[in-house]
């Protein structure tokens, strides 16, 4: 991996047009009480299910499109569908109207990718319904979010 002089404002360019960035961790079962404790966390404030919608042969995957429902005990349930990789410049002004959307820089180990993802709440219970074949794959979502998907995607999704 490079470093130095030569680096100078690649951190810049590479979070250019994201609204955040959002780092994940990976915390091994051993480590996660201390972790909890030095993050002054609690299980109970961030007890959390987070699941994911594909078709069958994982074409979402494959288009590195990503359909979430997630419950978080306690707080606002939510759903996601997050394009990536994306050029900020090309996402359409329309959709930055919502409160909830956001441009973000994902961070890995071996990658920066920026994603955009309209976020919208989801009443409580909905998400457990639909996880246990009570309601359609389809009812977390809203009107909203099929068009968000086809205009970064190019194509309809079922």
């Amino acid at each position: 991996m490079a470093s130095g002089v030569g680096t100078r404002g690649q951190v810049a360019r590479t979070m250019a047009g994201a609204e955040g960035v959002e780092i994940k961790a990976t915390v091994p079962q051993n480590q996660i009480e201390a972790a909890l404790q030095i993050y002054g966390l609690s299980r109970e404030e961030n007890e959390r299910y987070v699941y994911f919608f594909d078709t069958p042969d994982l074409e979402l995957f494959g288009m590195r499109v990503i359909v979430r429902a997630r419950r978080v005990v306690g707080f606002e349930h939510h759903n996601a569908i997050k394009f990536r990789p994306v050029d900020p410049d090309a996402v359409p002004a329309l959709w930055r109207k919502y409160s909830e959307f956001e441009i973000e820089a994902d961070s890995s180990k071996i990658d920066v990718g920026k994603s955009a993802s309209p976020r919208m709440p989801v009443a409580k219970g909905l998400i457990k319904r639909v996880v246990v074949g009570k309601e359609p794959i389809a009812c977390p979502f809203t009107e909203e979010q099929p068009p968000f998907l086809r205009s970064l995607a190019n194509r309809k999704i079922d």
